[in-house]
């Protein structure tokens, strides 16, 4: 087995604060001095958390949060070193470029496996509820920040993702373009506030005979998927023929594609066999009837508008105060 470095990131701000930091916490119990890892997240404090209780089919399966602020974990094959930051900071493209920069700076020349966590939707990802209007990033921004910082800077990069929504063409489509990176594994999870297992997924990976990507495919249900440029392109163009006339015989054009660049798993109803044809319309912040979708969607959780206003209002004077 050779030595991996593991970059991750991730984006707490909302209701994942608590499943965040669980995972987050396990990296202190690595001791494979193949691996090197730098870590950081942006993690609601745990008052702030509570507030998403008024949403019945949340309220139940709330983990919460010991230190909220912005956490960081670096280890060299030693010890894990573990630093607070108890300020709550706003998950930011400024904020993600630095980590970049950080990490390839620790990270220069080595192999790489980056690993993003956060709530997404059909556009983009990192939802941040300590923003008022919540904001997320495009794939375009997050992809284009990593192609800016990260390429020619490592040896080699393989990303793994792990989002609560995602848009199963364009989000991968937007990766390919980052001709670099070597493989992308996208996680399935099994339940709405579980996160990636960090630490189940080290000691999984990293101590068998296999490639660790062969195994985290065997082990972890989710999406290995081909980042060839030239089937993406191909993709992309069978799938906007499929959006424009939508048919059984466009539909089986483009999934004679996207069948073989986009490996799935787990269940027998695959994601990808429910993909919407509706316009995607990209934009980084979240309006109030974007907030009431998300969470139907998410938890299958109705407020009225006048509801969730209220929640935001709350939400905005918790979130000031552990901002100062």
């Amino acid at each position: 087995m050779g030595s991996y470095s593991l970059l991750i990131y991730g984006a707490g701000n909302c209701e994942l604060a608590g499943a965040l930091e669980k995972s987050l916490s396990g990296l202190s119990n690595i001791s494979l001095n193949q691996l090197k890892v730098y870590a950081k997240a942006h993690v609601f404090e745990s008052g702030c958390a509570a507030l998403y209780r008024r949403f019945a089919d949340l309220k139940d399966t709330l983990i919460h949060p010991i230190h909220g602020g912005v956490q960081e974990y670096s280890y060299e094959g030693m010890e894990m070193i573990t630093t607070y930051e108890m300020k709550m900071k706003a998950v930011s493209l400024e904020e993600f470029e630095a980590f970049l920069k950080k990490g390839a700076e620790k990270f220069l020349s080595e192999e790489v496996i980056l690993i993003l966590i956060g709530q997404g939707n059909s556009t983009g990802m990192f939802l941040d509820f300590s923003q008022i209007p919540p904001m997320y990033m495009t794939y375009y921004e997050v992809f284009e920040r990593i192609n800016q910082y990260l390429k020619g800077k490592v040896k080699r990069l393989s990303i793994i993702l792990d989002l609560s929504t995602w848009h199963p063409m364009y989000m991968p489509y937007s990766i390919s373009k980052c001709h670099f990176v070597e493989s992308l594994f996208i996680y399935e999870r099994r339940h709405p506030l579980e996160v990636f297992p960090l630490n189940e997924w080290i000691y999984k990976v990293f101590e068998g005979d296999c490639h660790w990507l062969e195994l985290t495919y065997h082990y972890f249900s989710g999406y290995k998927v081909d980042l060839h440029p030239y089937w993406w392109e191909n993709c992309k163009q069978k799938w906007e023929e499929y959006v424009a006339f939508p048919s059984k015989c466009t539909w089986i054009d483009f999934y004679h594609v996207y069948e073989k660049i986009v490996v799935y798993n787990g269940a027998t109803e695959s994601l990808y066999k429910s993909l919407s044809t509706s316009k995607n319309v990209v934009h980084n912040q979240s309006t109030v009837k974007d907030i009431q979708s998300y969470f139907n969607h998410q938890y299958l959780s109705h407020m009225e508008e006048n509801k969730v206003e209220a929640w935001l209002s709350d939400l905005k004077i918790c979130t000031d105060y552990y901002k100062l």
